[in-house]
Parts: C-alpha cells; sequence; structure tokens
C-alpha cells in the first residue's frame, strides 16, 4: 500500500548481504588458496591434507557461500509475497500469514543461510500446518512495512453493497 492507502503493483526486493558476508566469503577463498597451494608446493604425499582441506574448504565455498551471491528475490506480489534465495523458494499468499516482523538474528541464524543479520521471518499456514520462513531482504524495514500493509489490506472484510 502506497502513501495514498491504495496498494501499489509488485515491488522486489534484492538480498541484504552484509559487510561481514563478504569478508567471510573472500576469507574462505583465500584459505582455499593457501591450503592448496601449501599442499601442491611441498610435494606429494607429505602435504596432502594440506591439499585436501583447501580443495574442502572451496568446496564449502562454491556450494554455501557463493550461490548467495547470485540468488536472493523478495517480491510483494498482488496476492502473495514470493521468497527466491538459494536456501528458500516459497509463494505466501498474503490471507495464509499469520504474522510477519524483523526477528532477531540468534532466534534465526542456523535456520537458514545468513548473508545479514537484518531478518525477516514469516509464519503463516500451509493447508493444516504451521510453517515459517527467514529470509534477509535489502531494506527489511521497508519491506515489513509494505507486507504487514498488504496483510492488513486482505484481512479487512469487502464491503457489500447498500441496499436501497
Amino acid at each position: 500500500r502506497g502513501r495514498s492507502g491504495i496498494m501499489n503493483g509488485p515491488m522486489v526486493f534484492g538480498q541484504q548481504r552484509d559487510q561481514w558476508f563478504h569478508a567471510e566469503t573472500v576469507g574462505f577463498v583465500a584459505i582455499a588458496a593457501i591450503f592448496i597451494g601449501l599442499g601442491l608446493s611441498s610435494g606429494w604425499p607429505a602435504n596432502l591434507v594440506m591439499y585436501i582441506i583447501g580443495i574442502g574448504v572451496a568446496v564449502v565455498t562454491v556450494i554455501v557461500l557463493l550461490p548467495n551471491y547470485i540468488y536472493g528475490r523478495y517480491e510483494l506480489g498482488e496476492e502473495a509475497v514470493h521468497v527466491r534465495s538459494y536456501m528458500n523458494d516459497a509463494s505466501i499468499p498474503y490471507e495464509n500469514i499469520i504474522s510477519a516482523g524483523p526477528v532477531r538474528w540468534t532466534e534465526t541464524f542456523v535456520k537458514t543461510a545468513a548473508t545479514s543479520l537484518k531478518f525477516v521471518e514469516i509464519h503463516y499456514r500451509e493447508g493444516r500446518h504451521k510453517r515459517r520462513i527467514s529470509f534477509t531482504p535489502a531494506e527489511r524495514d521497508r519491506f515489513v512495512e509494505e507486507l504487514n500493509s498488504r496483510i492488513a489490506q486482505r484481512s479487512v472484510s469487502p464491503r457489500l453493497p447498500m441496499a436501497i
């Protein structure tokens, strides 16, 4: 809902990536390079362990950290919020959302891939089950405000025509 109180069209938000996440990624790449270099430079089999550690760190970096630079799109559509990130892919109709808002990183840190400490968590119904999803949209406060506005607009009963 815009400032006029009328719901606007779809709004797209990117993924928040804090500075520590960039430093973490660079650090893992550097550690992998150092261990692979040490493993290759000193001959086999003495430094095979260093080489294997370097390859392991490189694999973890490619699988866990780097995809977070590619994925991460959150859309507030006309009928639903669409969460598309490396670890989450969901389309949640506004009328199914129980609550939504910012959460502390300590409450959700291990439940999702973290690129920021500024999480949003949505509690929603899916059939008979209650679910929750955590993610890190850019402009978190604006995202939450707009999301809650759209949820509130859906929860208001439609007005019936007046009898003449």
